[in-house]
């Protein structure tokens, strides 16, 4: 289970507070708070197929000699 913590602080301090919070978890923990951010962000349930945006193209390079 998340524990949601309320920091009052400088902006300054918002990456030291996220590094801390960050090294205190678990790695299951640490994993469970990625799956839930791209559950929240992406939304890979509503469209779960990634669209194709790029092709493969082959380029055929001359063979130069090494002396």
């Amino acid at each position: 289970m998340i524990k949601k913590v309320l920091r009052i602080g400088k902006v300054e301090d918002q990456d030291s507070f996220r590094r801390k919070d960050c090294a205190n978890m678990s790695p299951e923990e640490r994993v469970d708070a990625v799956l839930k951010m791209q559950h929240d962000f992406l939304r890979w349930d509503l469209k779960p197929r990634i669209e194709r945006v790029g092709k493969f193209k082959r380029l055929d390079f001359k063979r130069v000699k090494n002396d």
